[in-house]
């Protein structure tokens, strides 16, 4: 996880995918070797792969944060993809005045929630969208509280 200076507030969003992805591919491969014999030489090149993978997910585990800076007044979006950090979104606190929480429903996918950013003029910036949850809905509102938008 990233050092952030003292006065910087992070929240941390939900990952792309579970620990349990992780173990599925370690345990598969690990069954797959003991099913052909832990001595075949066959079983380890056989398992290897799975168990590969399994780390790479481990390490690679892509974790998102929003951030917020009161000394600068700017609101981040990062995605945190195990030592590397990419800024996805920045925006100045002041240009906007509130934060919106949208919750609709796409047919195959199911209900979720946008955070959109409300500016003046009627402009609109999407912060973050993933599927609704009770604890994305707090995190919304918890982030305005903070930055002041309430």
């Amino acid at each position: 996880m990233r050092r952030y200076p003292k006065q910087v507030i992070v929240w941390e969003l939900e990952g792309s995918y579970r620990l349990w992805a992780v173990g599925a591919f370690a345990v598969g491969g690990l069954l797959l070797a003991a099913g052909l014999g832990l001595w075949d030489p066959a079983a380890a090149f056989l398992s290897l792969p799975p168990l590969l993978m399994g780390g790479y997910l481990w390490r690679e585990n892509p974790r998102e944060t929003i951030a917020y800076d009161p000394a600068n007044g700017f609101i981040w979006r990062e995605q945190h993809r195990g030592r590397k950090v990419e800024v996805r979104a920045r925006y100045r606190v002041r240009d906007f005045q509130a934060l919106a929480l949208v919750k609709y429903r796409l047919p195959r996918r199911g209900f979720r929630l946008m955070m959109v950013l409300l500016g003046e003029g009627g402009r609109k910036e999407k912060l973050d969208e993933r599927p609704f949850a009770a604890s994305l809905r707090r995190l919304g509102e918890d982030i305005a509280r903070t930055v002041g938008w309430e």
